[in-house]
């Protein structure tokens, strides 16, 4: 079943020996779209202290009493990598750029430094994405339509990301496959799509006052068969 990422911020986390914060936000991995991270805040005894919770750490969830149970006692969680010691990827890229800026402003033929790479290197991590820092982004369309993301669908179980939802301009939302997907421009915070505009207004619907859409996935699957088939 589908799950929506945004209806599972909140979500209290319960560790093997008791309560222990709430889920703020979702770190995945933007090449395999597996979710890599949950990010819990710790609660009012560490403001601003946020804490990377592995995604295979995740023993089971509540849906209904909005909790998320992990593999963890509250000591093992308050030990756990302060997210400020690990940027995503937009404040990863930010500090390459800089760095790289600085270096080629000062290259010279003459200057004995080794010449300039014509894009900084990838590091590593630097493929992980935060949830939240994507919601908003534009969605563009092969002949131009713009629409933005509202928020993405995780497979129950394998907590990989399965598609995307996007605003129509009424209560319901878009629900887009990640197939879809062309490519992923942080800088300009854009994702273009391989479908057209018609492509986008004929996609499945969902409700995001529904709590769960156990028809979604089936609907999905229904419509993009034809090009499931040829990827």
């Amino acid at each position: 079943m589908l799950r929506s990422l945004k209806a599972m911020l909140g979500f209290h986390i319960e560790a093997t020996d008791g309560s222990c914060g709430k889920v703020r936000d979702f770190h995945f991995d933007s090449d395999t779209g597996s979710l890599k991270y949950v990010v819990v805040g710790l609660g009012f005894r560490y403001p601003w202290h946020n804490v990377l919770i592995p995604s295979d750490k995740i023993a089971h969830v509540e849906w209904r009493d909005l909790i998320l149970h992990v593999n963890l006692t509250r000591v093992e969680i308050g030990h756990l990598p302060i997210i400020s010691a690990d940027p995503p990827i937009y404040k990863q890229i930010e500090e390459q750029m800089r760095e790289y800026s600085a270096w080629v402003s000062h290259w010279t033929p003459l200057s004995g430094m080794p010449e300039p790479e014509p894009a900084p290197h990838r590091r590593p991590g630097s493929n992980r994405q935060s949830f939240k820092h994507l919601l908003g982004y534009r969605i563009d369309t092969l002949d131009g339509h713009a629409a933005r993301l509202t928020d993405l669908f995780v497979e129950d179980g394998t907590w990989r990301v399965r598609a995307l939802a996007v605003e129509t301009g009424q209560q319901d939302q878009a629900i887009i496959l990640v197939e879809c997907i062309r490519s992923i421009v942080c800088e300009r915070r854009v994702i273009y799509l391989e479908i057209d505009r018609a492509g986008l207004v004929s996609a499945p619907v969902h409700n995001p006052l529904l709590a769960d859409d156990d028809t979604l996935e089936e609907r999905l699957k229904a419509h993009y068969a034809r090009m499931l088939q040829h990827a």
